[in-house]
């Protein structure tokens, strides 16, 4: 039987501040102390670099970890930083700034993504591409939607030029080389060497399936819904159907999750109404209106 740890302890903190109140809601997961545990060296790294966006007075900015803000509230929005760079948006426009405040990009995308394996995905016009560090533009915005890069590799949903079909997704490599042609309905980040993708058309039921990075099928499409990989887990819907609602849309009855490996075999049966991506061994789940998390050490097989 699956142990499952309903460890979450939610520490609300209020911070008073002299021209606003910022109130900051932590979720703290409780480890056991037979996990490993990252490295004292490593917690001060990253409590010396972290910032965290925050509101006050109608306006975002940053704080470090002792709270003290850092980036001064000045900006319509903010999101996390990643890779010295953190994306805000000025008026209506996303740019991005660095650690000291300053802007390194200039506001000037529709939308825009975090950093990611150096690029950042950016969007003008309702088209597509990406921008290197400095803020030159190195794949034209040339998509009808763009994904971060992960393991080398970015979903892209490609134009098809036709009225009679419909854009599909593929993947590119980070000179924009096509190396994944578009195929399929919808496309997820690579995650140790494998991608969810899905298969199907416009109003009618999709099933999901995972792909290498030549674009081979490992697990064939059959499940309804599903997340990417983590340290050798993927979390999949079995069980779900979709009902007819109307004349072309269809109305997805929920199954339960499990996990399945890398070879596609079920090794956690399907027992939850949701399941997430496992992380140092833990993996959260839901039943009901309860939460709570498994480890690995427990599989059976269906």
């Amino acid at each position: 039987m699956l142990a499952v740890w309903l460890l979450v302890r939610i520490a609300n903190t209020m911070v008073t501040m002299k021209n606003g109140i910022l109130l900051m809601g932590v979720i703290i997961l409780l480890y056991l102390s037979s996990f490993a545990c990252p490295s004292a060296a490593s917690i001060q790294t990253l409590e010396r670099t972290t910032l965290f966006p925050i509101m006050q007075n109608g306006k975002w900015g940053y704080i470090d970890n002792t709270g003290a803000i850092v980036i001064k509230p000045q900006f319509n929005m903010a999101f996390s930083f990643s890779e010295d760079l953190g994306l805000v948006v000025v008026g209506q426009k996303f740019g991005y700034v660095d650690r000291q405040g300053q802007l390194a990009i200039k506001p000037q995308y529709d939308e825009a993504r975090t950093f990611s394996e150096g690029l950042a995905v950016v969007s003008k016009d309702y088209r597509w591409g990406y921008i290197d560090r400095t803020g030159k533009e190195v794949i034209p915005l040339q998509y009808v939607e763009a994904g971060e890069f992960s393991e080398g590799m970015a979903a892209v949903r490609i134009d098809s030029h036709s009225v009679t079909e419909e854009s599909q997704w593929g993947y590119i490599n980070q000179k924009g080389e096509v190396i994944i042609p578009p195929k399929f309905y919808s496309a997820g980040d690579f995650s140790e060497g494998l991608a969810r993708v899905s298969v199907g058309k416009f109003g009618e039921p999709q099933q999901s399936g995972y792909i290498d990075k030549i674009g081979k099928f490992i697990t064939n499409p059959q499940f309804f819904l599903a997340g990417e990989f983590s340290e050798g887990l993927a979390p999949v819907e079995v069980g779900g159907k979709y009902e007819k609602f109307g004349e072309r849309l269809h109305r997805h009855i929920p199954g339960k999750w499990g996990y399945i490996d890398r070879s596609g075999k079920v090794v956690i049966p399907p027992q939850f109404d949701h399941g997430y991506s496992f992380s140092e061994g833990l993996a959260r789940v839901s039943i009901g209106d309860k939460l709570g998390y498994i480890d690995t050490g427990s599989i059976h097989s269906l």
